[in-house]
């Protein structure tokens, strides 16, 4: 099975190995291949991808809403979202890892049998991941008692027992609706989101109230609904258009180590920038339960907001990601035509005939020839400015009514029981709680506009398969520095209510932190846009008349001698995000 993935000369600012030779297409086959995908098409492409993303976390921010209505939840939905959001969003990279690797299947023989093996295997990967989030929310029921409160350790046990039952289907999901979205099925995605929302809420409140079974029935409406979202989806596989790949065939999964070794390649940097977001949430919360569950309640508005935006925010992350790869793509095919085709003539008269290898036919290197390359820093400049700004466009309409409706919100999670024959205007709450909680929530709405130029730029430096430069910035930057920074100053400065500013302290530092990382993603794009334009020099290489067949081995390399493949042409470039540029779905 082949699995060619290309990278595009400077993108990340190393030198790359030397490649094979690339195979010059044809007109016919370049007038297809070279074609880049509308921009349009890429947007609304990947806005249909992230769909089901926001009704994910919708659906947690609508648990934490009903935990929050039942009297002894305490503290329990500040820890829905980071621990849902972590296996949703590795899950996704999973998927769209099978789905490239799909896509990058360049034989011809057996296509349908290597594309099932890909998809199975995985379904099986997810399968395991979901295997392991559950037994992971089952470990809560022996740990979470000596941690947190009473009251919250049992809402928060019981809540991940019930929803432990349908997390593999849940994850399962992702895959499925990828593929449908792949497939052409473009709706699919919105459809199964807004149904499994509107089943696992409504089934939820059902179970928690009327059937009196509280967090467990949160929990358990989850479960029911991702099993019949799940139950949809393997019907709909069924369907025509899908036999041909036998997806529910009992048969052996062929070279299932090399399929699994080209997925964890595809998923493992966006697994990782994903599980640094997630898990810098997740310890702030599990810092703060340790010390107090009326700071953990507090927190509460702000972890559904930011799990909302970090949903919000993946799409854009994506786009941006998408159009500088293609724009790279664009570029380097333009470039590597104008090269050859001034070099070279496309007659077969004298050229490699049918059957001699290239081995056999002598090669006459040619003059160095320069290309300027200033298209590429006001292309790539325009679309990273263009994708900043969408970013804060969006983070400021979500900010600002979020801000002036802060006190409501505060309120809306805080906690009033939904039995209670108190009128609920008339229910007491804690002043003081309330007001922590509009203190977190401004304080993480400010660190949102740094975040939105961050999340753009780290997706535009996928783009150009600089990917783990972002990791180790955010890693650093987020965990390493601003969460040790938040407990010792929040310890140190905590005045009268040391608690309540120990949580302040660490989402402040949290802020800094993310301001920090985007001044450096702000760095590193400018140096990527600078190195990008500079001249490149290349050698060209021929056979010993210098007359190419249209279908004939050429080679471009750079004129220090490192071989040089452009992206574009017999095989589609590959995005850092894991998607695939100038190849439609």
């Amino acid at each position: 099975m082949s699995y060619e993935r290309t990278e595009n000369d400077g993108r990340d600012g190393s030198d790359e190995e030397a490649r094979p030779l690339l195979e010059r297409p044809s007109p016919a086959s370049n007038a297809s291949s070279m074609v880049p995908i509308p921009r349009p098409s890429i947007v609304r492409q990947t806005i249909l991808f992230g769909l089901p993303g926001i009704f994910y976390t919708g659906t947690m921010v609508g648990n934490a809403k009903l935990l929050s209505m039942l009297s002894e939840t305490g503290g329990a939905a500040a820890f829905i979202i980071p621990v849902q959001g972590t296996m949703l969003a590795i899950a996704t990279c999973l998927s769209t890892a099978a789905v490239t690797a799909v896509s990058c299947v360049t034989e011809e023989e057996n296509k349908d049998q290597k594309t099932r093996d890909i998809i199975k295997t995985g379904w099986i990967l997810i399968a395991g991941l979901g295997a392991l989030g559950s037994g992971m929310m089952l470990l809560t029921r022996p740990i979470f008692p000596h941690l947190f409160n009473a009251n919250t350790s049992q809402a928060a046990i019981s809540f991940f027992e019930s929803c432990a039952i349908g997390n593999i289907p849940l994850l399962m999901l992702t895959e499925d609706t990828l593929i449908a979205l792949t497939h052409g099925d473009w709706y699919i995605p919105a459809i199964i989101g807004a149904s499994f929302c509107a089943v696992s809420l409504g089934l939820g409140y059902s179970l928690a109230f009327d059937a009196e079974l509280g967090a467990f029935g949160v929990g358990l409406g989850n479960s029911v609904g991702a099993l019949l979202a799940f139950a949809f989806m393997r019907m709909w596989f069924t369907r025509e258009p899908y036999k041909k790949y036998g997806f529910y065939e009992l048969s052996q999964i062929l070279e299932w180590k090399q399929i699994v070794k080209t997925l964890a390649g595809f998923a493992w940097k966006p697994s990782l920038q994903r599980l640094i977001e997630w898990s810098n949430l997740l310890f702030i919360t599990t810092a703060i339960g340790l010390k107090s569950n009326d700071a953990l309640e507090a927190m509460i508005p702000s972890m559904q907001f930011l799990g909302l935006f970090i949903s919000i925010m993946q799409p854009v992350a994506i786009i941006s990601g998408r159009l500088i790869a293609n724009n790279n793509s664009e570029l380097d095919a333009t470039e590597s035509e104008s090269v050859v085709s001034g070099r070279f003539s496309t007659r077969n008269d004298g050229g490699l005939e049918a059957g001699v290898s290239i081995a056999e036919t002598p090669i006459l290197q040619h003059e160095p020839v320069q290309i300027e390359r200033t298209e590429c820093l006001h292309k790539n400049t325009r679309t990273l400015l263009m994708c900043s700004s969408i970013a804060v466009g969006l983070t400021t309409a979500f900010t600002l009514p979020v801000y002036f409706a802060r006190t409501p919100i505060a309120k809306f999670f805080h906690i009033n029981p939904v039995n209670s024959t108190v009128p609920m205007n008339t229910l007491a709450t804690n002043s003081a709680d309330t007001s922590l909680a509009e203190t977190l929530l401004c304080i993480n709405l400010l660190g949102l506009f740094p975040d939105a130029v961050r999340t753009a730029l780290t997706g535009g430096l996928g783009g150009w398969k600089a990917a783990v430069f972002p990791i180790i910035t955010n890693l650093i930057t987020m965990i390493i520095v601003a969460l040790p920074l938040g407990l010792v100053i929040g310890d140190k400065f905590g005045g009268s209510r040391p608690v309540e500013s120990s949580s302040a302290w660490m989402f402040s530092m949290r802020d800094i932190g993310i301001f920090l990382s985007a001044l450096i993603m702000v760095g590193r794009c400018i140096w990527q846009l600078y190195n990008a334009q500079q001249p490149r020099t290349y050698v060209v290489a021929d056979n010993r008349n210098g007359m190419f067949a249209s279908r004939s081995p050429v080679r471009l390399s750079l004129a220090n001698g490192e071989a040089y493949t452009p992206s574009p042409g017999a095989r589609p470039g590959i995005s850092e995000d894991g998607v695939p540029v100038n190849a439609s779905p």
